[in-house]
């Protein structure tokens, strides 16, 4: 992993790819924010308000966040770092409209999905701008969300570390997503394209109904495409472009299946974004069902996971399992009032995903004031594949 995250790294390793096409840009390292902490002798207050969150845990999530991005957006910038951006980057950017995208250490580590959790800013220009934008992709390390979901994980807020990606934007026609995996079924001889005209955000961020494609990886046939208006999106010239790319960029990667962010310019197919996917195994001869924590418990029909009798699918697990487990928390935090049940807490992680499967944790540190519990096996752990 390079110290700018994996999202830059993985940009960095496809860029290296040839036929395939990347923004010109830059990466901020992690010292960039760290630094800025360090001169500005915030460290301190910074390292006490993250241990001030891990200890209220989920219920006081949103208030210990709040105060981190504050702190974080009133940083001036690190002597050594703020040199180089007026001597290096700023003469880059002249005139160029840019992206300023998060890259943390956390991001698509492996089963952490953090697709959403964090900022992407477009169309930024000018000096004032890209400074803003830095210290807000910096701050959006430590959105409710992020925090809520690395809480419920059990991982400590110091593990995460933000770089920054600063790319050309391009002034796209058509942007989408394609899935080395189909999204939904699971296969594994197609790849999966959704496509919209305009910007990347509207596409990802569901805020249009894209076009869908279907394309064979072998000779990147399109089997089916369903357009959305009169004007099909992509054709199957470009459909055949994107797939192409889509499982070269898949191959670079040890095989395992990849989420794509793509567009077309004038000049062609560029790639934005890569990330891998969560996806179920599908050979079940080999698919381990052991606890991947020793000693610890699960159970598939209890809390979130009664809302996730089957496995997820590939999709689901990339795009939308971390919103869910947030807005669990954040109910059960407010409505419910776990956050004021001082006798009820939860081991860290309470829950997993296992073999596609969601698995919520039974071991109890502490319940009712009852003590410690601790389920046998046989109510429903990993290696059980219903409860």
């Amino acid at each position: 992993m390079w110290e700018a995250g994996n999202k830059a790294a993985a940009l960095g390793r496809v860029s290296e790819l040839t036929g395939v096409k990347v923004p010109a840009g830059f990466a901020l390292t992690f010292p960039a924010l760290e630094d800025s902490l360090e001169e500005a002798g915030a460290r301190a207050a910074f390292e006490s308000i993250q241990r001030m969150a891990e200890a209220g845990g989920p219920a006081e999530a949103s208030t210990h966040a709040t105060r981190l991005r504050e702190l974080v957006l009133q940083l001036p910038f690190a002597e050594a770092f703020g040199k180089e951006l007026v001597s290096v980057l700023l003469p880059w950017v002249d005139g160029r409209a840019v992206s300023v995208r998060s890259s943390s250490n956390l991001e698509y580590a492996g089963n952490l999905s953090f697709a959403g959790q964090h900022d992407s800013l477009l169309n930024v220009r000018g000096e004032q701008d890209l400074r803003e934008a830095v210290s807000a992709v910096w701050a959006s390390a430590f959105t409710d969300r992020a925090v809520t979901y690395l809480l419920a994980l059990g991982r400590s807020l110091a593990e995460l570390r933000m770089g920054v990606v600063i790319q050309e934007m391009v002034q796209a026609r058509a942007t989408g997503v394609a899935f080395t995996v189909h999204p939904v079924t699971g296969a594994r001889d197609v790849i999966h394209i959704s496509a919209a005209f305009g910007l990347g955000e509207v596409t990802v961020s569901g805020e249009v109904t894209p076009d869908e494609a279907v394309v064979a990886r072998e000779g990147f046939v399109t089997s089916s495409y369903t357009a959305v208006g009169e004007t099909p999106v992509l054709d199957a010239a470009n459909c055949a472009t994107v797939a192409e790319a889509a499982l070269l960029i898949e191959r670079s990667a040890g095989g395992n299946p990849m989420d794509v962010e793509f567009a077309f310019d004038d000049a062609g197919l560029w790639i934005l974004q890569v990330r891998p996917m969560v996806v179920k195994r599908s050979d079940e001869d080999t698919l381990d069902w052991s606890s991947p924590i020793p000693g610890a418990n699960w159970q598939r029909n209890w809390r979130l996971g009664e809302w996730l009798p089957h496995a997820i699918t590939p999709l689901f697990g990339t795009w939308m399992l971390s919103r869910l487990v947030v807005s669990r928390e954040e109910f059960g935090t407010g409505a419910l009032g776990w956050g004021d049940m001082e006798t009820f807490s939860m081991p860290q992680p309470w829950f997993i995903l296992i073999n596609g499967y969601f698995y919520t944790r039974t071991d109890y540190l502490d319940f009712g004031g009852g003590g410690s519990q601790s389920p046998s096996a046989s109510s429903g752990c990993a290696r059980a594949r219903s409860a």
